[in-house]
């Protein structure tokens, strides 16, 4: 899982995100969807309220993408998903598998 914070830009008519913070990179073993987001949920609060210093000042929307599903998620509170200039929390869940040089030859 990645986490951190980003803006959405527009270069050439194409919105990009935009990092505003430094990545956050968390490797967990989950064995059902229940437990992918119970950790999901505990990793994102962790990220912005879990520290001395809160990352925010409101809590922000998200973007949560798992696998190959991208969803945006009002929070809230928050600014409206179209309001221009927000910072969006973002985590990006992937499965981990062995590269193919630690498939052949294990440890």
């Amino acid at each position: 899982m990645w986490i951190k914070l980003v803006k959405l830009v527009t270069s050439d008519g194409t919105q990009m995100e935009e990092a505003v913070s430094n990545v956050h990179k968390v490797m967990m073993d989950v064995n059902s969807l229940d437990e992918l987001i119970a950790e999901l949920a505990d990793n994102l609060v962790m990220a912005l309220y879990g520290g001395d210093v809160p990352l925010v000042k409101d809590t922000p929307n998200l973007i949560v993408k798992v696998f190959d599903s991208k969803a945006y998620v009002p929070m809230p509170g928050a600014a409206p998903l179209d309001a221009a200039g927000q910072v969006f929390l973002k985590a990006t869940v992937y499965r981990w598998e062995p590269s193919l040089w630690d498939q052949i030859f294990k440890k």
